[in-house]
């Protein structure tokens, strides 16, 4: 997400190829594509092959949970995500003021409804919908589907 979040419109304009280079240049994780989807191939087996990938501390803290950074993960690395979807999700998280700061607000919403006696998924969902409703309609979406994919909600709960 961090990759995503740097991600210059002069190189997102050019298309998936050119963005694959690019997150594979500044991020140094292999990023390939298969049409206008994005893969990260090295996180498909994330947590499988007990390999250990480096952990970077303060790129997903505020969850708190290894589990959860391997979720986003393997759901990029054999999911794929659209590169329109990427491209709103970027602009959706330049909007909300950052990666960390969409975590933290989506994480203190969640722990909110959490004590109000939510259920887990239902907190989640609605501290997602929450942290997402000054966005237009289209990005809104975008970052509601990456962040409400079942697997993501399980982990990060």
């Amino acid at each position: 997400m961090d990759g995503i979040e740097q991600l210059p419109p002069t190189i997102q304009e050019q298309g998936a190829e050119k963005i694959a280079n690019w997150l594979t240049t500044k991020t140094g994780v292999k990023v390939t594509t298969n049409g206008h989807n994005l893969f990260v191939p090295s996180l498909a087996n994330l947590g499988t092959t007990g390999e250990v990938l480096p952990y970077k501390r303060g790129t997903i803290t505020t969850m708190g949970t290894w589990e959860c950074a391997t979720a986003i993960g393997i759901m990029i690395g054999t999911v794929g995500f659209p590169l329109s979807k990427i491209t709103k999700l970027k602009k959706a998280i330049d909007l909300l003021g950052g990666v960390s700061k969409t975590v933290e607000r989506i994480y203190s919403k969640y722990k909110l409804y959490k004590s109000w006696n939510y259920r887990t998924t239902a907190a989640w969902r609605r501290a997602v919908e929450d942290t997402s409703k000054t966005l237009s309609s289209d990005v809104k979406n975008a970052f509601l589907d990456f962040f409400n994919i079942s697997q993501v909600i399980t982990q990060c709960t």
